[in-house]
């Protein structure tokens, strides 16, 4: 589903490599490892939101560079990490702007599993970090896709909050594809665990432990 060939990326201060890395289409990649190691980078690239890199990542066998943001957005939920700048909408309107693409609708159901509908007719920009991270993970999983690209969702989060975050997530991975950056590793029981291991000069590459 998704492959990753000869992926270097070189930063102002550092450089990350991954060789090799083919990702089936279910299950749960953790990439943990240090702050500033690259995994956003790693997300991002896969998005095809980040394109000054070397190598080749496919999605479906297609370069994902040749892809536009609705075609990869037909495929992947992506929750980035978390903005405290969101517009000055109501939760739901917020949600419902994740909803412009087609697909089987599941927002409803995340509202009550998260237990989170009086945030609906909050205005976002009185919401507290929590509340935010909380919406923007209903919207970003509001579509039903194959693909999951979550980046550190538990941020901000109360611990019961946490918990339900945890329990979904490892309850989708058993038939859907997901990569999870987390500073929570702990929590979860990975298919994959993709550590960013420094190796010298401040250079990191992936390694599966």
């Amino acid at each position: 589903m998704i492959n990753i060939s000869n992926y270097f990326v070189q930063f102002s201060q550092f450089s990350l490599t991954v060789p090799s890395l083919p990702l089936k289409d279910k299950g749960l990649v953790l990439l943990s490892g240090t702050n500033g190691s690259g995994k956003s980078t790693l997300l991002r690239s896969i998005l095809n939101l980040h394109h000054n890199y070397q190598g080749l990542i496919t999605l479906h066998d297609k370069d994902v560079k040749t892809l536009s943001r609705q075609e990869i957005a037909q495929e992947i939920s992506y929750l980035p990490q978390v903005s405290m700048r969101l517009p000055e909408i109501t939760g739901e309107d917020f949600i419902k702007q994740g909803l412009y693409l087609k697909g089987e609708d599941q927002y409803e159901s995340l509202i009550d599993y998260l237990g989170i509908s009086h945030l609906l007719v909050k205005n976002c920009q009185t919401m507290s970090g929590g509340e935010k991270q909380l919406v923007g993970f209903v919207r970003s999983l509001a579509l039903k896709r194959k693909i999951i690209v979550l980046d550190e969702p538990e941020s901000f989060l109360a611990k019961s909050n946490r918990q339900k975050i945890v329990a979904l997530i490892s309850s989708l991975a058993k038939d859907h594809l997901i990569l999870l950056s987390s500073h929570h590793g702990d929590l979860y029981d990975p298919h994959i665990n993709l550590y960013f291991d420094e190796t010298e000069d401040y250079s990191f590459q992936i390694t599966t432990p």
